[in-house]
């Protein structure tokens, strides 16, 4: 199975290794850190209101 995965990203292009992050702040996806944090956001407001209506 691993044979045809390779052979399949060799023949779209895929590269195999992908890029390291970036020390540099100015380079991060911060549209990303700023989706991914309000997403814990909101899921952490609805878990806790969850607790508080069974306990």
């Amino acid at each position: 199975m691993r044979e045809i995965n390779d052979h399949m990203k060799q023949v779209m292009g895929i590269q195999n290794k992908q890029p390291k992050p970036s020390f540099n702040p100015l380079k991060w996806n911060w549209a990303a850190i700023i989706t991914w944090s309000v997403m814990a956001v909101i899921a952490y407001n609805i878990f806790k209101a969850l607790y508080n209506l069974i306990f």
